[in-house]
């Protein structure tokens, strides 16, 4: 397999920082939201999260595979 450029690495490794950023957002504003009891926000926010949390977790995968 051929070695990623470090431009490469450095954008994969960016893409998860960014995932991970944007899901303690949506963790902070479904605390707010059960807070608040809002119920229809909650489950909005619950199906946000939980497609986030898979797409890093593709993301993770990829950038290991990548970096091995």
């Amino acid at each position: 397999m051929a070695s990623l450029r470090p431009r490469e690495v450095r954008s994969r490794d960016d893409m998860v920082s960014k995932l991970e950023a944007a899901i303690a957002d949506v963790e902070e504003d479904l605390a707010k939201a059960r807070s608040a009891g809002n119920e229809k926000k909650v489950r909005e926010l619950e199906e946000n999260l939980a497609s986030r949390q898979q797409f890093l977790e593709m993301a993770r995968k990829a950038s290991a595979d990548f970096s091995s």
